[in-house]
């Protein structure tokens, strides 16, 4: 097994720390959503779903996010959070999904 220089191994602590303090920000908005009785996951799915196709796509989600002010997002981002979330790989996310 090949052996990481110092430099790779703070550039990689570095990303880990980030990834890290992402999920955490991601579970204290979840956590806020869910003490929202008036926060509906399905009415959610169906606002970006605007084509009633019953799941989402890259587009969908690239169209929702920079409507709501994400410029910045690649095709590339939603595509790999599509992946990491699809069960059964055909790049579409259902609400159950």
């Amino acid at each position: 097994m090949p052996v990481l220089s110092f430099e790779t191994r703070v550039k990689l602590a570095a990303l880990l720390e980030h990834i890290g303090s992402a999920e955490v920000a991601i579970e204290k908005h979840r956590q806020k959503l869910a003490l929202m009785p008036e926060f509906e996951p399905y009415a959610c799915f169906q606002r970006i779903d605007r084509d009633c196709v019953g799941y989402l796509n890259c587009r969908q989600i690239c169209q929702y996010l920079r409507e709501n002010g994400y410029r910045e997002l690649e095709k590339e981002d939603t595509a790999y959070t599509i992946r990491y979330f699809d069960t059964d790989g055909d790049m579409k996310l259902t609400f159950h999904e």
